[in-house]
């Protein structure tokens, strides 16, 4: 059995945390040349992100190699053992994988790119971040949502031009005597004199489905792209909903 001294225990510390250390460092450097590029026209700023990812990654794994060495660790028995155990643990890092190489696909593409919105399960934002295994999507009302990337390699999901950001979009009842086109031209006229709507734009409404308490419908308002899209939403709802108010109130009134 090999006798290990304390000179020999205390090299191999110091080893490491100088190992760690030029580790550290060079994470730095290569962030800050990262941020550097993204300063750059014309950069795709998602796939320097993801640059930078692997190199972190790239960074562990030598730092790990590295360290394993200092220490004497044979790495062939620990590569064995890998090997070994791959297949009870291949159906649970799966998921991981598939997320890992989803994100790949996604960049190599070109689909998606930060700061474009899109809409996928219902879930609608703007793109805030694109790593290797998540997307992450932020919506009007600052709320954040994390999408794994097998996702939307494996759902459709739409991808909105630039002033379909603004868009809001509304869901309301409107009850059975009220006539739809009648309201849609009562809307416009109530809606015009706000400021942050855009006036290029038309508002929309969609038929959803009817219900015993009134027909369900999408309402689409397209807003200025420097307005506060979460005020103005709660402004317009607020509009809407006494615009059916005072529909209701006038039919009963009527009666």
């Amino acid at each position: 059995m090999e006798f290990v001294s304390f000179n020999n225990i205390f090299y191999q510390i110091i080893f490491t945390i100088i190992t760690l250390i030029v580790i550290y460092i060079a994470l730095k450097i290569i962030k800050r040349i990262t941020n550097k590029m993204k300063e750059k026209p014309k950069v795709n700023d998602t796939l320097i992100n993801l640059i930078n990812d692997l190199l972190r990654y790239i960074s562990y794994l030598i730092a790990l190699i590295l360290i394993l060495d200092i220490f004497h660790i044979d790495l062939t028995s620990i590569f064995v053992s890998i090997g070994i155990v791959g297949i009870s643990v291949g159906f649970a890092t799966k998921d991981i994988i598939s997320n890992f190489l989803s994100g790949i696909f996604i960049i190599s593409d070109d689909h998606l790119n930060l700061g474009d919105t899109i809409e996928i399960n219902s879930i609608k934002g703007k793109i805030k971040q694109i790593n290797f295994r998540t997307t992450t999507l932020i919506d009007d009302s600052g709320v954040i949502t994390v999408i794994p990337n097998s996702v939307l390699s494996t759902q459709p999901y739409n991808r909105y031009k630039h002033l379909e950001e603004y868009r809001i979009d509304l869901l309301a009842t409107i009850p059975l005597h009220i006539d739809i086109e009648d309201f849609e031209k009562q809307i416009l006229n109530t809606i015009k004199n706000i400021k942050e709507i855009n006036k290029n734009k038309i508002p929309k409404i969609f038929t959803q489905k009817i219900s015993a308490e009134g027909v369900i419908v999408k309402i689409s308002i397209w807003v200025n792209d420097d307005c506060d899209l979460s005020s103005t939403k709660l402004m317009i709802v607020n509009k809407i909903r006494l615009l059916i108010s005072e529909n209701k109130k006038r039919f009963e009134d009527d009666k």
